[in-house]
């Protein structure tokens, strides 16, 4: 019985496919109103090989790639801002109670 092989190889690295998510986040995280834009550069700017050259069926992988890639920026831009909102606001409770804290303190040791 034959079976058919699944292995793919390995075109990228750990190291730059770490690098390459990294950049995309990055790029999501520091776009403006325009993102749509913005992400279709990044990602020309990232595979600039698979881009410029290929046969038709290439092309068509590659666009569709890339339309997947601004897609998924375009819905995580929300996430990501409403991840910082909520790590800016636990900052903030954290610091808050600490010098709530503090002040206690400080009004306990001086009516003893």
């Amino acid at each position: 019985m034959n079976q058919l092989s699944l292995a793919t190889p390995n075109v990228f690295s750990d190291g730059i496919l770490d690098g390459l998510f990294l950049s995309f986040t990055d790029a999501v995280k520091l776009s403006t109103d325009d993102i749509q834009t913005e992400m279709e550069l990044w990602f020309d700017n990232q595979f600039p090989k698979f881009v410029a050259q290929g046969d038709e069926k290439m092309k068509v992988v590659v666009a569709n790639l890339r339309e997947m890639f601004v897609k998924f920026a375009i819905s995580m831009r929300p996430i990501i801002k409403m991840s910082r909102i909520g790590v800016g606001a636990r900052l903030l409770m954290m610091s808050s109670l600490s010098y709530f804290d503090m002040v206690t303190d400080f009004l306990v040791s001086k009516k003893l």
